[in-house]
């Protein structure tokens, strides 16, 4: 039997709230369709802090942190290649050929970085495949970054160093975990890719960081759920 294309990463920490089971669940269908065991999947308790702190959000900050907890075990664990996925990725059903041509790449090419997908200013300006981006060209979400060993040491002490300087600090302060990763590739130089056209999509769902106001009452939240749904689908 051929390797699953996401058992090229030796370890998958999964960041998902406990109270986001919709979230687990709806992962869980996706890897069963791509016939993935996920045997090499961790899944994280995502950090829920009791206050926003220096952070935007409560949101925010617990996102920060859990993507840091996930870095540092990681280096603890010497894993060799690691994917960090949150509970809200997407697989379109075509997803193991894509990556399977991607890790093609991924072999060939030293990488620091990659990611499965993300929001690039004029991305038709990137090749198609695996594609390679500047150190300070901004990548927004990260719902799928993988990070190599070389690479998670500096990066888990560059988010370490963030936390301890006030917001808006220069050199680089409390800020959205995918604006850190930004900083911190432009800043360690970090040979960075990412997959174009996406591999991986963020599905669409009730967000934890940036809550709609349909999402606050139970009338409406059940129509919202649908509706994502059924976009998820298409």
């Amino acid at each position: 039997m051929s390797m699953h294309p996401l058992e090229y990463f030796d370890r998958i920490h999964i960041i998902n709230l406990r109270s986001r089971a919709d979230r687990r669940e709806d992962l869980l269908e996706q890897f069963s369709a791509m016939k993935f065991s996920a045997a090499n999947v961790q899944w994280f308790d995502a950090i829920k802090p009791d206050e926003k702190g220096p952070f935007q959000s409560i949101g925010a900050r617990g996102c920060f942190l859990s993507h840091l907890e996930v870095l540092k075990a990681a280096e603890q664990e010497g894993v060799e290649r690691l994917l960090i996925l949150e509970d809200d990725a997407g697989f379109p059903t075509n997803f193991s050929v894509r990556m399977a041509q991607l890790i093609h790449t991924l072999d060939a090419d030293p990488w620091d970085m990659f990611y499965g997908g993300g929001r690039v200013d004029d991305r038709s300006r990137l090749p198609l495949g695996a594609a390679l981006v500047e150190a300070d060209c901004p990548i927004g979400c990260t719902h799928f970054v993988a990070v190599h060993r070389r690479a998670i040491p500096r990066l888990r002490a560059y988010l370490e160093a963030q936390i301890t300087r006030p917001a808006g600090d220069p050199a680089g302060g409390p800020m959205p975990v995918d604006g850190s990763y930004f900083w911190a590739r432009r800043e360690l130089n970090l040979r960075t890719l990412i997959a174009n056209p996406d591999a991986c999509f963020q599905r669409s769902s009730r967000s934890d960081i940036t809550p709609r106001p349909w999402d606050r009452f139970s009338g409406l939240r059940g129509i919202a759920a649908a509706l994502r749904k059924l976009k998820n689908a298409n």
